[in-house]
């Protein structure tokens, strides 16, 4: 695999972040965010998957696959967020990279495709269901949860005076969830 690419948007995000957080957080985020991607990356090897591409966005780090079955996609989007986990025990010797793969593979679990929750979630309803139910009802419940999230960090953010910078993450998880031309492929493992 020889197609890495870094976006323009991702690089000025993270400038961004550097002008308001300190160094070390920002580096004990990259480091649970590399490590949850290996394990991702270390799954779809595990299961005689091909790693095409991985491309870091502003939403995010993605890797492109050719088709997986619904089961080895399942293992896939799984690896990074247990791989997150793994992490958490080390708090004692890392505590900002725990807290920070602590809080990735929560904001990671949520039912929004194409989020590893998202994505597992459609596995698991297409290993029961045809793959256009499962979808359907999949989407349908990334909407929801999306709105429902917009709706409770702006609430969140009104009562306790955090500003509406703040409101960001559940705008761009509101945007993420309505597809409309982009359309979601099951090659492109969208893994954060």
């Amino acid at each position: 695999m020889r197609n890495i690419r870094v976006e323009a948007s991702a690089c000025l995000w993270w400038a961004v972040l550097l002008l308001f957080l300190p160094l070390r957080w920002l580096l004990a985020a990259v480091l649970a965010g590399s490590f949850h991607e290996f394990c991702h990356y270390l799954a779809i090897r595990a299961v005689g998957g091909k790693v095409e591409a991985v491309a870091i966005r502003l939403m995010g780090a993605s890797i492109t696959t050719p088709p997986l079955e619904p089961r080895q996609e399942l293992v896939c989007s799984l690896a990074g967020p247990v791989g997150s986990l793994v992490l958490v025990p080390f708090a004692r010797f890392l505590p900002m990279t725990a807290l920070c793969a602590l809080v990735q593979c929560t904001f990671n679990l949520l039912p929004i495709y194409p989020m590893d929750g998202g994505r597992t979630l459609r596995c698991i309803m297409e290993i029961c269901r045809p793959r256009v139910d499962a979808s359907a009802i999949c989407s349908k419940i990334g909407k929801y949860c999306s709105m429902l999230l917009a709706v409770l960090v702006f609430l969140l953010a009104c009562r306790y005076s955090l500003g509406y910078w703040s409101v960001l993450p559940g705008l761009i998880l509101l945007y993420r969830s309505f597809p409309g031309k982009r359309p979601c492929k099951t090659a492109d493992l969208a893994l954060q």
